[in-house]
C-alpha cells in the first residue's frame, strides 16, 4: 500500500532538509546507509512560509503502517538534529498525522515500490 504522513514545522534553527533527514534516520536508521530502505519512502521538505511542510510517501503492508507512523512521528517529535559537521538544526513540531495521498504521490509511490 502507499501511504502518506505530513508534518507542519516551524523552523527554529538551521536547515529546513534537516526535518527530511529525521524523516530517514526515523525508518532506516541513519540518512546514510547501505542497500535498499525496509520501507520504501521519499520526503518532499517544502517551506510554506512561516512555516516547513513534510509529506513522506512510503510503501508499506499495511500490518506495518502503525509502526512506519509511530517512527515518523517518534522522529519529528525530537525537534532537532545534529549533523556529524557540528551543526544543529531545531524545530517546533505543529502538526503531524496521517493524509490522503494526491495522484501524484501515489504514482510516485508505485515507482519506489518498483
Amino acid at each position: 500500500m502507499i501511504y502518506v504522513h505530513e508534518a507542519t514545522a516551524r523552523l527554529l534553527e538551521g536547515e529546513h532538509a534537516a526535518l527530511g533527514a529525521a524523516i530517514t534516520i526515523g525508518l532506516c536508521g541513519h540518512w546514510d546507509h547501505d542497500g535498499q530502505c525496509r520501507w520504501p519512502h521519499y520526503t518532499d521538505v517544502a517551506e510554506a512560509e512561516p512555516h516547513i511542510v513534510t509529506r513522506t510517501i512510503f510503501v508499506a503492508d499495511p500490518t506495518d503502517e502503525g509502526e512506519i507512523r509511530a517512527r515518523l512521528d517518534k522522529q519529528l517529535r525530537t525537534g532537532g538534529l545534529e549533523v556529524p559537521e557540528g551543526t544543529c538544526s531545531r524545530w517546533e513540531l505543529l502538526a503531524v498525522g496521517p493524509v490522503e495521498p494526491t495522484a501524484e504521490e501515489l504514482d510516485h509511490g508505485r515507482r519506489i515500490r518498483g
